[in-house]
């Protein structure tokens, strides 16, 4: 699929405020692209003509980097320290890699752990269980 843009062309970028997003923003603004903001801006647009993709909400998919010791081990805290960057860019669905060990028990006590240090990060409180 190919998209033809040109310099009156509005373009709005995904990821604006990250590295790689920056940095392929600025470089569309050198060549002449029409870059008028990010996330925020397309919320606005979308509240501005009444359109919601989903009843909840416009979502927006962002990569939470797993960070690692020296060891290899995952680092939690030094992981969930990008959550409020991410969260303040618009992300509103954090997804990310993590190592899951074989069993149910042992999956659920580090998915648990996982979930528990978002949440703290990010300030929110335990979903009710739904079975």
């Amino acid at each position: 699929m190919s998209i033809v843009v040109d310099n009156q062309t509005p373009v709005l970028v995904q990821g604006f405020t990250g590295r790689i997003g920056s940095f392929h923003a600025e470089e569309m603004i050198e060549y002449g692209t029409n870059v008028v903001g990010g996330i925020a801006r397309m919320r606005d647009l979308l509240a501005d003509l009444d359109l919601h993709p989903r009843p909840e909400g416009f979502e927006v998919q962002g990569t939470l980097p797993l960070v690692r010791d020296d060891g290899g081990t995952p680092d939690l805290d030094r992981t969930m320290a990008a959550v409020p960057g991410l969260l303040a860019a618009g992300v509103t669905d954090c997804r990310m890699a993590v190592p899951v060990p074989e069993g149910a028990d042992a999956a659920t006590e580090v998915l648990a752990e996982v979930v528990a240090a978002f949440r703290e990060v990010a300030g929110r409180e335990a979903a009710e269980v739904r079975r």
